[in-house]
């Protein structure tokens, strides 16, 4: 009668060893694969958040009016600052860039209750928590035609998260960086910086043009 055979050290070691290397490599590839879901999700949520800037810019730069018969013109503000920033990510004191400009938009819009046109002045501009944040919120807001343009900023939050906004205006020929002319440009480009709240790691950055059609 034949005696069974067991396994053998070496066979037992042999296998622990494949399973180890198994399990490490099917562990890391959980990882990668969990960590390359969260980007995806990460950057489609910014893009949606880009998606619905777009949506308000390019609505009210769609009724802008017309400064020939309003007397009144688009203002761009070129807005600044550097400031040192403390984070994990990064180093201590290192010096970071804020593009806060303002873009200030006179619209007329027809009220769809009474019918009668309603002229205004749109303002879109970053709200931070302190100097040193380094995302704020951007926001829409909108005052008088003839008014001056609010302290408080109380406006409709568009996105949360902004880093930096840079607009710039064309006049034709060139692209400037702030806009205080009588006339309304005839196009603006909005460069914006989105970052995840949690992972601030995670950005994106979209470029964002429109034709000034006036009213």
């Amino acid at each position: 009668m034949k005696r069974s055979r067991g396994f053998s050290l070496i066979e037992l070691l042999t296998v622990l060893a494949v399973l180890a290397v198994v399990t490490t490599i099917g562990t890391t590839m959980f990882f990668k694969v969990n960590d390359l879901w969260r980007k995806t999700t990460i950057r489609g949520q910014l893009d949606d958040t880009v998606a619905r800037v777009d949506m308000e810019l390019g609505r009210d730069l769609g009724m802008t009016l017309s400064s020939t018969l309003s007397g009144v013109a688009i203002q761009g503000v070129r807005r600044e600052a550097e400031v040192a920033v403390d984070l994990a990510t990064v180093e201590a004191d290192v010096v970071q860039r804020q593009d806060d400009d303002w873009v200030i938009i006179p619209v007329e819009e027809v009220d769809l209750k009474t019918l009668t046109p309603r002229r205004y002045n749109v303002l879109y501009r970053v709200q931070r928590a302190s100097e040193e944040a380094l995302a704020g919120t951007l926001v829409r807001e909108s005052f008088a035609l003839d008014g001056a343009v609010p302290e408080e900023v109380s406006g409709m939050p568009l996105a949360s998260g902004v880093q930096a906004v840079r607009a710039q205006y064309y006049d034709g020929e060139a692209w400037r960086d702030a806009w205080s002319e009588g006339h309304n440009p005839e196009a603006v480009r909005v460069t914006l910086v989105l970052q995840d709240e949690a992972r601030p790691w995670e950005q994106v950055a979209r470029v964002l043009s429109y034709p000034v059609h006036v009213k």
